[in-house]
């Protein structure tokens, strides 16, 4: 069951259909990798102001904030176990070619992040899904 509101309501209505939460469900899925053309952007811009090299350690750090550890973690668990490492391969090509995994400050990062980064680097996908659900149901 879903509540939905449109621009030309004039109230909450609740929608039963599987249809709309699965349409919802795949513009959602499809959003994560909007965070691609973000940080396109953001790489242009420091390289159009010459700061890239001055702020490179930064901008890596956010790319694993926020592209290695939260994009990925939305995809694992919106996927299927058996199309999570295809789900994945726009996200981390594109941090492949971009990003280090080497960064000064990871440390910043809080412990649960820390420990999804770790297994994130050796590719354990399914646990990362089995821990996010087993948190869901606490």
């Amino acid at each position: 069951m879903s509540f939905i509101k449109t621009p030309f309501c004039t109230g909450l209505g609740q929608v039963c259909s599987s249809i709309y939460q699965l349409i919802s469900i795949n513009v959602m899925f499809n959003r994560n990798y909007e965070i691609i053309e973000a940080f396109e952007d953001i790489i242009n811009y420091f390289k159009e102001q010459n700061y890239y090299d001055e702020f490179c350690d930064e901008i890596n750090f956010l790319g694993i904030q926020h592209i290695y550890i939260a994009a990925t973690v939305r995809v694992i668990l919106n996927s299927k176990n058996n199309e999570i490492r295809k789900n994945l391969d726009p996200l981390n090509d594109y941090f492949s070619q971009n990003f280090s995994l080497k960064s000064k400050y990871i440390y910043l990062l809080d412990k649960n992040k820390r420990i999804v980064y770790f297994l994130l680097k050796h590719k354990m996908y399914r646990l990362i899904k089995f821990i996010f659900r087993m948190k869901e149901k606490i």
